[in-house]
C-alpha cells in the first residue's frame, strides 16, 4: 500500500516500510476529535443561554409595549374624563375596571387612577391624599407580575 509523503513542495509515494509516519492514527484522531468536543461544549452552553435570554427578552418587550400601549390608550382620553374616573376609583390602589382589560385576558393589564399631591399642601407627606386640582397619577401594571408604567398627566385650570 502507497501513500503520498510531502517533502518540501514535493510529493512522493511512500514505502510500506513508511506507512506509520504517513498518516494519522486512529488514536491521533480520536485525540483531536475529542480535544474539539471539550473547546466546543462550553460554547454551546453558551449559546443556548443566549437563546433562552432572548426568549426572555422577547417577552419582555412584549409586555413594555403592551403596558405602553394601554397608557397611551388612557392618556388619550379627554382629561375631564380621567379625572372622573380617578374621583370614582377613590384610591390609588382601586382598578379602574372600565379601563383594564377583562377578566381572564392573558397578562392582563390593570389601569389604576388617583388623584397627586405634588406639593404637599396638606402637610400629610401622602402622594395620593389628592389635593392637586389637575396632576393626576396614571399607572398600568400587568397582572400578576411587577411590570409596569406609571406616569403623572397635569393640565392647566
Amino acid at each position: 500500500m502507497n501513500c503520498l509523503h510531502v517533502t518540501g513542495v514535493r510529493y512522493s509515494a511512500c514505502s510500506a516500510a513508511d506507512i506509520r509516519t504517513c498518516g494519522f492514527a486512529y488514536l491521533e484522531v480520536m485525540v483531536a476529535v475529542l480535544l474539539i468536543a471539550i473547546v466546543l461544549m462550553p460554547a454551546t452552553d453558551l449559546l443556548s443561554s443566549a437563546l433562552l435570554g432572548s426568549e426572555v427578552n422577547k417577552d419582555l418587550s412584549s409586555a413594555h409595549y403592551r403596558l405602553v400601549a394601554k397608557m397611551e390608550e388612557v392618556l388619550a382620553k379627554p382629561l375631564p374624563e380621567i379625572r372622573q374616573q380617578a374621583d370614582n376609583a377613590g384610591s390609588a390602589t382601586a382598578i379602574v375596571a372600565a379601563w383594564s382589560d377583562s377578566a381572564g385576558t392573558p397578562r392582563r393589564r390593570l389601569v389604576y387612577l388617583s388623584r397627586y399631591d405634588a406639593d404637599n399642601a396638606d402637610g400629610d407627606d401622602l402622594g395620593f391624599s389628592g389635593t392637586e386640582e389637575n396632576l393626576l397619577w396614571v399607572k398600568v401594571r400587568i397582572e400578576n407580575s411587577d411590570l409596569q408604567v406609571a406616569t403623572l398627566v397635569g393640565a392647566g385650570p
